[in-house]
Order: C-alpha cells, then sequence, then structure tokens
C-alpha cells in the first residue's frame, strides 16, 4: 500500500475520487432498499407517506447529484474523463497503465447514454431555475424525473466507476480494497 503521504497529487484525487465514487453507490444501493420497501410494504409506508416519499426524493437527488459531479464534462469540473486524461498525460512512458487507460477509455463511451440521462436529470430538475422554464412552463418536473430515473443504470455505471479506480491503483502500484456493500437495512423498520 502507498502511505497517503508517499502518493502524488493525481494519485491521491484518485483516491478521493474513488471514495466518492463509493458514497454515490452508497446511495444508489439505498435507493434501491429504498424502493424494495415501497413495493413490499406499502400498508406500512403509507403510514407516514409523506416522510417516505421525501426520504425516497432526498436519496435521489443525492444519488443524481453524486452522480453528475463524477462524471461531469464541463469545461471547469474534474471529473471522470478528465482524470483519465491526466493520467494519460503523467503516465505517458508507462504501456501498462496507457493499456488500461485505454480499456477505460473504450468501456466509458459504451456509457455514454447512461452519463447524458445524468446530465440531463440534474440540470432539467435540480440545477436550472431560469426564468424561461417558469414563463414557458417548460418545466421537467421531479415526478417526471422519478419516471425517466433508471437506478439501475446508476449502480451499473458507479460499480463500472470504481472497478475502473481499482485498475488504476493497481496499475501504479497501490493497494484496492474492496468495496464493502450495503446491507439492507432498512427493512429492520418493518421487521420487529
Amino acid at each position: 500500500m502507498i502511505n497517503w503521504d508517499e502518493k502524488t497529487e493525481l494519485q491521491k484525487v484518485i483516491s478521493i475520487f474513488e471514495y466518492d465514487i463509493k458514497v454515490a453507490l452508497d446511495n444508489a444501493l439505498q435507493y434501491k432498499y429504498l424502493l424494495k420497501l415501497f413495493n413490499d410494504n406499502f400498508e406500512f409506508v403509507n403510514k407516514a407517506p409523506v416522510f417516505f416519499s421525501r426520504t425516497i426524493s432526498s436519496c435521489m437527488y443525492s444519488l443524481i447529484m453524486r452522480s453528475a459531479r463524477i462524471f461531469d464534462e464541463s469545461k471547469d469540473s474534474y471529473g471522470f474523463k478528465k482524470i483519465l486524461n491526466k493520467i494519460e498525460m503523467n503516465y505517458s512512458k508507462d504501456k501498462n497503465m496507457l493499456n488500461v487507460i485505454s480499456v477505460i477509455k473504450n468501456e466509458y463511451a459504451g456509457y455514454e447514454y447512461i452519463f447524458n440521462n445524468i446530465r440531463i436529470l440534474r440540470d432539467k430538475i435540480y440545477a436550472h431555475n431560469d426564468r424561461k422554464m417558469y414563463r414557458n412552463g417548460d418545466c421537467y418536473s421531479e415526478e417526471e424525473a422519478i419516471d425517466s430515473f433508471n437506478h439501475d443504470d446508476f449502480e451499473k455505471v458507479l460499480r463500472w466507476a470504481f472497478n475502473a479506480c481499482c485498475s488504476i491503483e493497481k496499475a501504479y502500484g497501490d493497494d484496492v480494497f474492496p468495496y464493502n456493500e450495503l446491507v439492507n437495512d432498512v427493512i429492520n423498520l418493518v421487521n420487529k
């Protein structure tokens, strides 16, 4: 394991980025577990419908915003794609690292439709509050977001991103720790 103080600035960024991905993946699993609670225990959920609907909405918001930050490609962002490009530049003489980055970039391209959906959800629902939207009634509501929201896609790309970070860390000689998946403890609310 490379000690924190021995890591380059880029290696530190990758470690922090991996942590952010784990937190977003935790959000994806929490969202999935809440949906399962809703579907399997509708009567219980209806005892506090406002609480549960706001809880799932908050979880969805957190998942969308965290994922959007990870896969942001805007000019001033430090998203996954920009990090891959920086690694490629910094390790330009390391054939092993360049092969790892090449594979990751090819896989990244295959998930582009999911990244675009994440950006649309962020932009249309949570980020934009402009006059045009209100004046023209061109509102993309949270209800529409829930209808178009596919949490399986989020979980899939976040698991992929975590594994990609692990591949990068292995390529530069760091130890990799597996993702400890969250346990579905929300069901304990019902099973008393």
